[in-house]
Parts: structure tokens; sequence; C-alpha cells
């Protein structure tokens, strides 16, 4: 009887702390494509999927790829970032084949410069590394530029062989439920296979428009590159992607998107996106405030209870 009694008081004490704890932030906006400027601590599993075969969007053929990727937050406006980029196809002039790409590694930076009822304006920039741990063989370099041909905006993601670094800046807008973002990035690769050794300079940017209605974000991004100069031809199409991202807990964000382009408007890319991104909670806040009072601050509390 008493321990019941004492779960019961337990349980009431648990609801009362968090009727009177303050509400978490609402989550920003962010892309899947560009960089997040709030540098929340987050988690994403993105895949993309296509069907097409040259003749039509639909067919026996089918390639997947499928990217891990996870940041996690040093400081306020600091964050650590990694991918790991996986491919797989089915019926492309070959059996089912496996690929992985190019592992990247990448430290980003952004905050808040103007905040007004009306206006929030972020601002943002980054540093990737690109490693070569995409293979070059016949038997894969031509699924590697398939799913190159999925990212336009980041298709050093599956470069055979190749070193790259990207450079790039951020700025987003929010006014009202509206938020328009843009963000544009340079690219020098290295390819390394013998024989073929070269430098290529890519440039590429991409848009975004949302609008935020509590527990959806519809969104259209689009998103290119192309090479400034340097060895090879890559310039992979300019890509639409209309998306809708659901606010359905308060760790859990995933999105559903379209992408085509106007070259080849067949080739849809059917994607989704798991994420789950972390907020600062009351206590955090408190740490990354100044001003709180500690109070295990000695002098501080004789102040405070100074008769």
């Amino acid at each position: 009887m008493w321990f019941s009694f004492a779960l019961l008081l337990a349980a009431q004490a648990d609801i009362q702390a968090q009727i009177d704890a303050p509400p978490l932030p609402p989550l920003p906006p962010w892309s899947t494509e560009q960089l997040d400027p709030s540098g929340l601590t987050r988690f994403n599993l993105v895949t993309r999927a296509t069907f097409a075969d040259g003749q039509g969007p639909f067919s026996s053929s089918s390639a997947w790829s499928t990217e891990i990727r996870a940041q996690v937050r040093a400081r306020p406006g600091l964050v650590f970032s990694g991918a790991l980029p996986l491919g797989i196809t089915n019926g492309y002039e070959s059996d089912a084949r496996l690929v992985i790409g190019n592992l990247a590694l990448g430290a980003s930076f952004g905050g808040v410069v103007v905040e007004t009822p009306e206006l929030v304006l972020r601002v943002g920039g980054g540093l990737d590394a690109y490693l070569p741990t995409a293979p070059s063989s016949e038997t894969t370099q031509a699924a590697l530029l398939l799913f190159g041909a999925f990212r336009g905006y980041e298709v050093q993601l599956y470069l055979p062989q190749t070193l790259s670094f990207r450079g790039r800046l951020h700025v987003e807008a929010s006014i009202g439920a509206v938020t328009l973002g843009g963000e544009l990035g340079l690219v020098p690769a290295i390819s390394l296979p013998r024989g073929d050794q070269g430098l290529v300079m890519l440039f590429g940017g991409a848009a975004r428009a949302g609008i935020n209605l509590g527990v959806a974000e519809p969104y259209l991004e689009f998103s290119g590159a192309t090479a400034l100069g340097g060895i090879g031809d890559v310039a992979p199409p300019v890509q639409m992607t209309p998306g809708l991202r659901l606010n359905l807990l308060d760790a859990f964000q995933p999105a559903i998107f379209v992408s085509f382009n106007f070259v080849a408007p067949d080739a849809l890319l059917f994607g989704l996106d798991l994420a789950s991104a972390l907020r600062p909670t009351s206590k955090s806040r408190d740490r990354e405030n100044p001003t709180s009072v500690d109070i295990l601050d000695v002098e501080e509390t004789e102040r405070d209870f100074d008769f």
C-alpha cells in the first residue's frame, strides 16, 4: 500500500514537473542538402531510389543510394559531421551490386545574426573533406557515376578514387512561417588513379523555400553543380525537389521528397529522410547563458541570503 502511494506521488510530481517546465524551442527548418546554421545535434538516414531505364520512369531495374549522416554539436554554433554513402544497383547491365562512396568528414558553424518579431536571419559556413574510399574499377565505376547523378549538389560523394574538399556559405531568412535559404559551395577535387591524375574545380549551389505549418513543412529545393575547369566532364543537371517534412515527435522529423530534372524528366528520384534532431533543454540553455546564477557559487548564495 505504501509502495503504491509512493509511486502515485512520484508520478504526480513528474507530471507537474513536465507542466512547469518551459516548452522546448521550436525546431528551425533544415534541408537534407544544405548546411544547418542552427547547429543542432542530429542524425539522418537518407534513401534515394530510381526505377527509370531511359525509356520511362518505371522498369524492372532499380538503383538505391543510402547516406548515413550524423552531426554533433560541440558548442553553440559549432558542429562536427560525417557521412557514409552506399549504393545498390540491380538490372543496369549487371547483377545486383553494392558500392561504397567517399566518406565525408566536416565541420560547420552558424547562428542568428538578426532576430526581430518579423525577421530571423541566420548565416553559416563549413568545410568538408571527402576521402577517396570509392573504388575505381570497371565493375563499380558505372554504378558510382549513376549515384553521382543522384546528387547534383554533392556529386563528389560518388566520384571514384577522388580526394576532394568543399567550402560553403549559407544564408537563411525566416519571415513569419516562410523560410528562404540559399547556399554556395566550391569543391577542388583531385583524381588519384594512376595515369589519370588531375584536378577539377566544381562550383555548386542550392536554394530552398519552405512554409512552417506546425506539424508539417512543405518545401521546394533547387540544386546543381558544374565544373569551372580541369579534367573530366562533371556536370549533373539541376534538380528540382518538392518535399514534405513532418514534426511527429520532439526528436523525430522525417521527410519525403521527389527529385527530377529537365534534361531527363523520366529519371524520377523518390526519397525518404529519417531524421532525428535534439533540441537544447532548459538546463543546457542555462549552461550556455553566462548570466545564469550558479547555486554552487558561495559568494552569490551568501548575497542572496544576506539578512
